[in-house]
C-alpha cells in the first residue's frame, strides 16, 4: 500500500511490499512520473524479474527498488540511513546486489543520495569513501588488501579484471585514501585504472626518485610498484598511495584509460626454477622449498635470481622459507617463515625434525591428510577428505605424528580406535556430515544427525561405541509415529529430547512408552488430529503437556467448569495438567452454571483469556466477576444473554462497564463520570458504591438540579476559573455530604455586593466560606460589585482573596494577619495583642476605636526621635525616628533625648506609632493618674509591615469618635437618628432588656460597659451578634454555650459560663484567669461549696463529701480516648477514698498532666453521684466537658477556686 502524503504538496509515495518471500521497500517520486495520477492507498504491481513497478491500470513508473533485510520504520520516500539493503533496482534502469548477502549494506553507505553516491559509467556505484561492494549491471567490486589504508577496489566484469584506484582528492582530509597495498594473484592482462585518469607512467629508480603529485612505478624483481603521490616528493604512508603487484610487469602506456599487467620477460639464457605449486630445488640433497617474499625464483648460468631479467642474485646462505617439500611430495609448512636459514641448515630438514620441533600453527601434508600442530611435537588437527580430527580446543592433549597417523577415517568408522590411541577425553571427529563428540578410549559420548544417518550408524560397526544417550537428531528433521518406533528400536542410544520436532496424532502420542516419550523434546510435537478434542483425549494429552508445542490444540469440545480443572489443574504447578500454552488462541469453549462459572473465572479462567473463545452460564443466574478478570479474558468471549455483574470497577473500566455484555456493576469505592456518563453508569450501578462527577461547573450545576444525589460521593470540578452565583453557593451549601474537589490553583469568585454578602447575618458569606474544594489548593476570591464596604472578622477574611477594587473592613483583628490587594480598613479588637499586619499599602486604614475608645483625634504625625514632646490625652502619634533612627520600646521612646517625656498629667489615654524598618509599631498608653508615664503604662500591641511606597497619614488613621456614654434608652433614641460610634454605659440589667435593640444596631456601638460593675448576662448566641463590642474589662455572663459535643471559647473578654446539668461533652478553650465557671445549676437544689483544689498535695486521700467542688492534677488516659473502661475510676482512686457518704454529689475538676505543656493544659470536669451503695464506681463518674486553659503565648494557666462560681 501507499504511504499517505500531504494533500497540499505531493512530492511522492512509498511503499513497503512482501513478494516471493523477500521484502522490498519503493520509493516513487512524483517528479519521476509527470503525466501519472498517483494517490495514496492506490494499488502498484512489482515485478522482480525486471525491477518494474507498475500503477494497477498498467502505466509504468519511475521508481527505486530495494531489497531490504528488515523493513525501515514509518513511510519515507527514503529508507532509514540504517536500513540494510540487500538489493536495487534503480529507476535509472541499474540493478544492484550487495556481496554480503547475509547482512547486506547500510542504506546510507550504498546508495543514499544523500551520502555522495553516484553511478560510475564503468559499472560501479562510487562514494567518496570509496564503491559500494556488491555487483551493478553485471559488474562486481569488492575491495582487496582491507588491512591497508589505500582504497583499491577489483572490479571483475565478462571475465576481464580491473585493478580500480579511487580518487584520493576527493577527500583530501582524510588518510583513507593513501598507505600501502599489496595484491597477490594479478595476472597479466589484467588492467588498473585510476579515478582522476592517467595517460602514462614513469619508472623510477627508487622511492628517493618519486616526483609530488605524479603517478609513477618501481620493478622490485618481479614486483612492479605504483605510485599516486600526494604534495610532497618521496614516499609517506600519510602523503602517498602504494600498490604493489606482485610477480608482474605493467604496460606503462594506457590505452583507453587503463594501463595493462604483462608477464615479466626472461631474461636471455635464464629459466624459471619454481614449480607451478611455488616450490624450487635449490640444493641436489635438500627438499624443495617455497621462499617468503619470493614468489618465483630463476635460474641462469648455474646461479638463482628473483626476478626473471635476473638483475637480483638469491642469497642462498640467507633464505626466508614458507614450507618445504619432501622427495615423497610430503608438505611441511611454518605459520611463521623461517628466517635466514643456511644451505647446511636446509640439507637438515626432515619430516621427523621439522615435526618433532614443531611451533604452533605448522602443518605437514602428507598425501591426502594435513597434520595441524599445537605446539613441539604434538598435533591439533587432523584433515583429510570427508574426515576431520580435532584435539580439543580447550583440552589439548599430547599427540605425536606417529599416533596421528593411526587416526583414520577407516579406523574410526571400523570402530578399531582404541585406548592409548587419542591424547584426552575431549576430542571430536567429523565424518560424513556428523560431528562424533569423543572418548579417550575412543567410545563415541555424543552426536548429533538426522533421523535417516543416524539410523544408519546405529546398524553399522559403530553402534557397539555409541554410548547410551549419546545420539541428537538435527532440528530439520521431523519424524513420525512409524519412525518414533523405528527409534526404540535403540532407544537406549538416543538422549531425552533427541527428537526436537514430531507430527503425531493423541492417540500416538498417548500409546507412548516412558521411554520412548522421554526422547521427544519439550514443545516438539505437533497434533495431527482435524476433530474438536474430547475432554478424554485432553486428560489423556495432561500427562504429554511438556511434549506439545504452543499452540498444538486447536479446538475442544464444549466444557464445564469441573473438566476444566480437570484437564488444567486448579493450580500453576499441578501435576500430569495440561499447560494453557499448549492450547491455541479461541479453542476453549466453557459452559456451567453462574456460581460455578464465577469460581472457576476468579481462580484460575482468567489466565486462559486468549485461549477462550466462549464462556457461557447453562442456568441463566447471575454471572458475578471482577472488573479486572472480565477485561483479562475479553468481552466478546461473554454471552449476551447472560446476566453478568462485575465488582471491583475502577476508572480503567468504564469501556467493561458500558459493554452491551455487562447488565450491572458494583465500585469498590468511587467512580468518576462526567455529566454525560452519569446515566448510562448510574443505571447499571447495583450496590453501595457511589459516583464523583467530573466536568466542568456549569454542567454540573445544571445537572445537580435534577440528579440523585444518594449516588454520588464528590464533584470533581474541571475549570481552572470558576465563578459562582449567590444559587450557586446556597446550591453546593446543602451538599453536606458531598465533597467538593478542583484542579491545583483553581480559582474561584463570588461577585456580589456587600448587601447581598451581609444580609441576614452574612449568610451567604458564611456559606461562601464553609465551602471546602478538597485539597486542591483553590482559591477563593470575592469580587464586591459596587462601592460599599464588606464588613467581615479577620477569620472571614483570611479565608478569602479579594478583587483590588473592594472596599473592605476587618473587624476583631488580632494576632497576625496579611493586607490584600483590596482597600482595607482593619479594627482593631479591644484587647489586641501580638499583632502583625503585613503588607499595608497607601489605600488601607488601621481602626483604633475599639482599640483606645478615648483616642479621638490625630496628633504629630511627625515626630522627631529627639523631640521631647509631652503625651497629651486622647492623642495619637507618630514617631518618624528622623536622626536618631528607627525609635522602638519605651526605652527609646521615652525620656530625656527621647521622642516623648516621662513627664505626664495624668489619666492620659493614646497610641502611638513609632517607625521601623519595614513600617512601625503600636502602643497603647493609659497612665494612672499620676504625673508620670512609667514602662508599665505603655502596652506594645504589635507591628505593622507596610509597601515600600507607603506613606502614613491621617487619611490611613480612623479614630473612635468624641462623644459621651449613653444609657440604653438613650442609645435607642441616637441610633435611630443613624448616629454611629455609640458608647453604652447602663446598668447590666438594663442592657440585657434591650439586647434586641442593641444587636439590630450593633454596626453604631462603639463600646457596651455596665455602669454598676455587674456581669452583663446572654445567651451565646447574643455575644456571637455583639462579640467585640463590650469593653475589654466588661463581665460577661454566657449561657447555652457549654452545649451537648459543642465547642466555646472564652477568647477577647472575661467571661462566666454558665453550667447545665444536661449538656456533656462539651470543651470550652482559651480560657483564662479572669473567666469563671457557673456550676450553680449542675445539681438542682443543692448549695455547692468549694473543697480541696490541691487534692493529694500532702499524699493523703480525701474522702468525697456531699455538695463539694474538688480540683486534682491527675496523669491518665480518658476511657473514652482508649484509655479502658475504669480509666477515670483508677485515676480518682489516687486522691479518694473509696467509701464515702452514701448519695452524696460532688465535682471534680481534673488536671490531666498527659495532656500539659507550656502554653495549655486539658481539666476535664466530672460530675460525681453515688448510685446508693457509699462506694466510688466508674458508674459514679459523668464527663461534662473539658476546659482548656490555652493561653497561646502566655504561661500556662492553672484553674483555682476564685474560677468557680458556686
Amino acid at each position: 500500500m501507499l504511504a499517505s502524503a500531504s494533500s497540499t504538496e505531493v512530492i511522492g509515495y512509498s511503499a513497503k511490499i512482501e513478494h516471493g518471500g523477500k521484502k522490498y521497500f519503493v520509493s516513487i517520486r512524483s517528479a519521476d512520473n509527470d503525466g501519472v495520477n498517483l494517490s495514496a492507498d492506490q494499488k502498484i504491481n512489482l515485478s522482480v524479474q525486471n525491477g518494474a513497478v507498475k500503477t494497477a491500470e498498467g502505466k509504468t513508473l519511475k521508481a527505486d527498488v530495494y531489497t531490504v533485510k528488515n523493513f525501515p520504520t514509518g513511510d519515507s520516500l527514503e529508507a532509514e540511513k540504517g536500513t540494510a539493503i540487500l538489493g536495487a533496482f534503480t529507476k535509472d534502469g541499474h540493478e544492484f546486489s550487495a556481496k554480503d548477502q547475509e547482512n547486506g549494506v547500510p542504506y546510507s553507505h550504498s546508495l543514499q543520495p544523500r551520502s555522495g553516491v553516484k553511478f560510475n559509467d564503468n559499472g560501479f556505484f562510487e562514494r567518496p569513501f570509496g564503491l559500494v561492494e556488491g555487483t551493478t549491471d553485471g559488474v562486481s567490486a569488492q575491495k582487496v588488501d582491507k588491512g591497508a589504508g589505500g582504497m583499491v577496489y577489483k572490479l571483475v566484469k565478462d571475465g576481464q579484471t580491473t585493478y580500480y584506484v579511487t580518487n584520493k582528492e576527493a577527500v583530501p582530509h582524510f588518510n583513507s585514501h593513501t598507505g600501502t597495498v599489496v595484491i597477490e594473484g594479478a595476472k597479466p592482462g589484467d588492467k588498473v585504472k585510476f579515478a582522476g585518469g592517467a595517460d602514462s607512467l614513469t619508472q623510477a629508480q627508487n622511492e628517493d626518485g618519486l616526483q609530488a603529485g605524479a603517478k609513477q612505478f618501481i620493478k622490485d624483481g618481479d614486483d612492479t610498484i605504483l605510485y599516486a603521490n600526494g604534495k610532497n616528493a618521496g614516499f609517506s604512508n600519510s602523503d602517498d598511495l602504494k600498490i604493489v603487484f606482485k610477480g608482474v610487469s605493467i604496460d606503462p602506456t594506457a590505452k583507453d584509460g587503463a594501463f595493462t599487467l604483462k608477464q615479466n620477460i626472461l631474461a636471455d639464457g635464464a629459466i624459471k626454477a619454481t614449480d607451478a605449486q611455488g616450490f624450487t630445488k635449490l640444493f641436489d640433497d635438500a627438499p624443495a622449498l617455497k621462499l617468503d617474499g619470493t614468489e618465483n625464483v630463476y635460474k641462469k648460468e648455474g646461479k638463482f635470481y628473483q626476478d626473471a631479467q635476473a638483475t637480483k642474485p638469491l642469497d642462498a646462505d640467507a633464505l626466508n622459507i614458507k614450507a618445504v617439500k619432501f622427495a615423497n611430495g610430503d608438505v611441511y609448512t611454518f605459520r611463521s617463515a623461517k628466517k635466514s636459514q643456511s644451505k647446511d641448515a636446509v640439507k637438515a630438514y626432515d619430516e621427523q625434525s621439522l615435526s618433532s620441533n614443531s611451533q604452533k600453527g605448522d602443518a605437514l601434508k602428507s598425501g591426502d591428510t594435513t597434520y595441524e600442530f599445537f605446539d613441539k611435537g604434538n598435533v591439533a588437527k587432523i584433515s583429510s577428505d570427508d574426515f576431520t580430527f580435532e584435539n580439543s580446543a580447550q583440552y589439548l592433549g599430547s599427540l605425536n605424528l606417529d599416533g596421528a597417523k593411526n587416526i583414520t577415517k577407516e579406523s574410526f568408522l571400523s570402530g578399531k580406535l582404541g585406548d592409548k590411541i587419542l591424547p584426552n577425553a575431549y576430542s571430536n571427529i567429523t565424518t560424513g556430515g556428523v560431528k562424533f563428540e569423543l572418548k579417550q578410549n575412543g567410545d563415541i559420548k555424543s552426536l548429533v544427525a538426522s533421523f535417516e544417518k543416524a539410523k544408519e550408524i546405529l546398524s553399522d560397526t559403530l553402534k557397539d561405541r555409541i554410548a547410551d544417550g549419546a545420539v541428537e537428531l538435527s532440528k530439520d528433521g521431523t519424524l513420525t509415529n512409524a519412525q518414533l518406533q523405528t527409534l526404540a528400536q535403540n532407544a537406549a542410544k538416543f538422549a531425552n529430547g533427541a527428537v526436537k520436532s514430531a507430527v503425531l496424532s493423541v492417540a500416538e502420542l498417548t500409546s507412548l512408552n516412558k521411554e520412548a516419550a522421554d526422547k521427544i523434546a519439550n514443545s516438539a510435537v505437533t497434533l495431527t488430529d482435524k476433530d474438536a478434542f474430547s475432554k478424554e483425549s485432553l486428560k489423556a494429552l495432561g500427562a504429554f503437556s511438556d511434549k506439545l508445542k504452543d499452540g498444538a490444540i486447536a479446538k475442544t469440545q464444549k466444557l464445564s467448569a469441573a473438566d476444566f480443572y480437570e484437564i488444567f489443574g486448579k493450580g500453576f504447578l499441578s501435576s500430569d495438567k495440561l499447560s494453557s500454552y499448549k492450547i491455541a488462541n479461541g479453542a476453549l469453549e466453557i459452559e456451567d452454571s453462574a456460581n460455578n462459572l464465577q469460581n472457576a473465572v476468579e481462580n484460575r479462567l482468567n489466565y486462559f483469556g486468549e485461549k477462550i473463545k466462549s464462556i457461557k452460564t447453562s442456568d441463566g443466574a447471575e454471572l458475578k466477576i471482577s472488573a479486572m478478570n472480565f477485561n483479562k479474558i475479553g468481552a466478546n468471549k461473554f454471552d449476551a444473554n447472560d446476566n453478568i455483574k462485575l465488582t471491583g470497577v475502577s476508572s480503567n473500566d468504564k469501556d467493561a462497564v458500558l459493554s452491551d455484555k455487562v447488565d450491572s456493576f458494583e465500585i469498590n469505592k468511587t467512580l468518576e463520570v462526567s455529566v454525560d456518563e452519569y446515566a448510562k453508569f448510574a443505571a447499571k450501578l447495583a450496590g453501595k458504591g457511589k459516583f464523583d462527577i467530573a466536568d466542568d461547573f456549569k454542567k454540573i450545576m445544571k445537572f445537580l438540579k435534577t440528579a440523585d444525589v444518594s449516588k454520588i460521593e464528590a464533584l470533581n470540578l474541571k475549570d481552572k476559573n470558576i465563578e459562582l452565583s449567590a444559587s450557586d453557593v446556597e446550591e453546593l451549601a446543602k451538599l453536606n455530604d458531598l465533597n467538593l474537589h478542583t484542579k491545583y490553583g483553581t480559582q474561584i469568585t463570588l461577585k456580589q455586593s456587600a448587601q447581598e454578602l451581609n444580609a441576614d447575618g452574612s449568610k451567604l458569606l458564611k456559606a461562601f466560606a464553609g465551602l471546602s474544594f478538597g485539597a486542591g489548593n483553590a482559591k477563593k476570591q470575592i469580587d464586591v460589585q459596587g462601592d460599599d464596604v464588606l464588613e467581615l472578622d479577620k477569620d472571614t477574611f483570611e479565608t478569602f482573596k479579594f478583587a483590588a477594587d473592594d472596599n473592605l473592613k476587618i473587624t476583631n483583628v488580632t494576632g497576625s494577619v496579611y493586607a490584600s490587594d483590596a482597600k482595607e480598613t482593619f479594627t482593631f479588637k479591644q484587647d489586641a495583642s501580638r499583632v502583625v499586619i503585613n503588607a499595608l499599602s497607601n489605600g488601607d486604614k488601621l481602626d483604633f476605636s475599639r482599640l483606645a475608645s478615648n483616642v479621638t483625634s490625630v496628633g504629630d504625625l511627625n515626630v522627631a526621635a529627639d523631640a521631647q514632646t509631652q503625651l497629651q490625652d486622647g492623642k495619637i502619634y507618630y514617631v518618624s525616628g528622623t536622626a536618631a533612627g528607627f525609635a522602638s520600646g519605651f526605652d527609646k521612646i521615652f525620656g530625656e533625648g527621647k521622642a516623648f517625656l516621662t513627664k505626664a498629667a495624668g489619666n492620659e489615654k493614646s497610641i502611638i506609632l513609632a517607625k521601623t524598618y519595614s513600617g512601625f509599631e503600636i502602643y497603647k498608653v493609659e497612665n494612672n493618674g499620676d504625673n508620670v508615664i512609667t514602662k508599665d503604662e505603655v502596652k506594645y500591641i504589635g507591628s505593622v509591615s507596610a509597601n515600600r511606597d507607603f506613606n502614613l497619614s491621617a487619611d490611613n488613621i480612623v479614630l473612635a469618635a468624641a462623644s459621651k456614654s449613653l444609657s440604653a434608652a438613650q442609645f435607642a433614641t441616637e441610633a435611630a437618628k443613624g448616629a454611629g460610634g455609640l458608647n453604652l454605659l447602663d446598668t447590666a440589667e438594663n442592657i440585657k432588656q434591650n439586647l434586641a435593640n442593641l444587636i439590630s444596631n450593633k454596626d453604631k456601638i462603639a463600646s457596651i460597659s455596665s455602669s454598676d460593675d455587674k456581669p452583663i448576662n446572654l445567651t451565646a448566641s447574643q455575644l456571637g451578634e455583639l462579640k467585640g463590642k463590650f469593653a475589654p474589662s466588661q463581665t460577661l455572663k454566657i449561657s447555652e454555650a457549654l452545649k451537648d459535643g459543642k465547642t466555646a471559647s472564652a477568647d477577647g473578654g472575661k467571661y462566666i459560663f454558665t453550667l447545665d446539668k444536661d449538656e456533656k461533652n462539651w470543651q470550652l478553650e482559651k480560657f483564662g484567669a479572669d473567666d469563671k465557671l457557673d456550676f450553680s445549676k449542675v445539681f438542682e437544689g443543692k448549695q455547692l461549696s468549694a473543697g480541696e483544689f490541691d487534692l493529694n498535695a500532702n499524699g493523703q486521700k480525701a474522702t468525697l463529701q456531699d455538695g463539694k467542688i474538688y480540683k486534682a492534677e491527675l496523669s491518665f488516659t480518658p476511657s473514652n480516648q482508649g484509655g479502658g473502661a475504669n480509666s477515670e475510676l483508677n485515676a480518682l482512686k489516687k486522691v479518694f477514698e473509696e467509701s464515702f457518704e452514701k448519695g452524696a454529689k460532688a465535682l471534680l475538676i481534673a488536671k490531666n498532666l498527659k495532656q500539659e505543656g507550656n502554653s495549655y493544659s486539658y481539666n476535664y470536669v466530672y460530675k460525681i453521684e453515688d448510685d446508693g451503695n457509699g462506694k466510688l464506681d466508674q458508674g459514679d463518674i459523668k464527663l461534662l466537658g473539658i476546659v482548656n486553659t490555652n493561653s497561646g503565648f502566655q504561661n500556662n494557666y492553672d484553674i483555682t477556686a476564685a474560677n468557680a462560681e458556686l
